[in-house]
């Protein structure tokens, strides 16, 4: 089982690869919606990442992995500038996971 990362930025890619994730990079909706069929049906990927900006241009498929109850568990991640979370974000991406208010 592996992480697997789909970024928008050659920052984030690079980033995550040397903390040994490996990945690839989209540079639009139609990439970034290919490479989550790919990943999903990647039996070897365990946690599908993907930049909050990435997700942005897909978010219906975003939300039909995060919902599926299958795996990969997909999870949202800030790019390199941080965009994409919002000021209580830790606070929120708990209480979204787990489903406890703080």
């Amino acid at each position: 089982m592996r992480y697997w990362l789909i970024s928008d930025t050659k920052e984030a890619l690079d980033g995550m690869r040397l903390a040994g994730v490996a990945g690839e990079l989209v540079a639009d909706a139609a990439e970034a919606e290919a490479a989550v069929t790919r990943a999903c049906a990647d039996e070897s990927v365990a946690v599908l990442l993907i930049t909050a900006a990435a997700a942005a241009w897909i978010p219906a498929a975003v939300e039909r992995q995060k919902l599926s109850g299958h795996q990969p568990l997909l999870a949202v991640i800030p790019g390199p500038d941080g965009g994409g979370l919002g000021p209580d974000s830790i606070t929120g991406l708990i209480r979204q996971a787990i489903g406890v208010k703080l």
